[in-house]
């Protein structure tokens, strides 16, 4: 825990992360009347945890480093690749999921009619929430922008 004293930089990242995860847990909470570890401790949703960590590097390393620096540089770089990552791959990869347990739930229905083969029936469905929405994103964005802002350089 040293860590998160004498380097800002992954102080802010991880506080933005977390917050991020609180607000989709209690947004959770408040919406469906029951707390979820998932939804605290897994990817996707709003605010994206990963564009909020991200975010808060690249501004923390832009406060410390400036912005001529190498690693603001590789900051902002990464960043992109997570929130591209982030919004559309991981993003669509969910939506492929939940097509793939829509079929497999009908093909099983008709697999437990026809036969007596229940492997099929009882496989675990794949996880849907694996990215977030473009508005997603850009909330975890502005939330890791305002934490890396507030928190202090040292």
């Amino acid at each position: 825990m040293k860590i998160l004293t004498i380097n800002p930089i992954i102080a802010a990242a991880l506080v933005s992360c977390g917050a991020a995860q609180l607000i989709k847990a209690i947004a959770y909470a408040v919406r469906n009347q029951k707390i979820s570890l998932k939804r605290l401790l897994g990817a996707g949703g709003t605010p994206s945890a990963h564009a909020a960590l991200i975010t808060a590097a690249a501004i923390m390393c832009l406060r410390i480093c400036g912005i001529d620096s190498t690693e603001f540089g590789l900051a902002v770089l990464i960043a992109g690749v997570v929130m591209y990552d982030t919004a559309g791959v991981r993003y669509n990869a969910g939506l492929h999921a939940a097509g793939i347990n829509r079929l497999r739930k009908y093909i099983g229905s008709l697999v437990e009619k026809i036969s007596a083969n229940k492997d099929f029936v009882n496989e675990k469905p794949l996880n849907e929430l694996l990215g977030s929405r473009p508005i997603g994103v850009i909330a975890g964005a502005a939330l890791g922008a305002v934490i890396a802002l507030i928190l202090p350089t040292k």
